[in-house]
């Protein structure tokens, strides 16, 4: 897995945003985000949810055993 991620205007993402309380929000659209690239996320801060621009990172957590 590469990590990057693709961004759609679609009914579903509209649904999700309205659920998440940003009706009439839509995250921009974009392909093949890598990571250390830019794109558009929600984020909760003082009660309130945002979408801001940030930077993408993949954090890979090491496994138990150390590898």
């Amino acid at each position: 897995m590469c990590g990057r991620y693709n961004v759609t205007d679609s009914p579903e993402i509209q649904t999700l945003m309205g659920e998440l309380g940003l009706t009439g929000i839509a995250p921009s659209p974009q392909l093949n985000v890598p990571p250390g690239g830019t794109g558009e996320f929600v984020v909760e801060a003082d009660g309130k949810r945002l979408l801001i621009p940030g930077i993408w990172s993949l954090l890979i957590e090491p496994k138990p055993d150390g590898s």
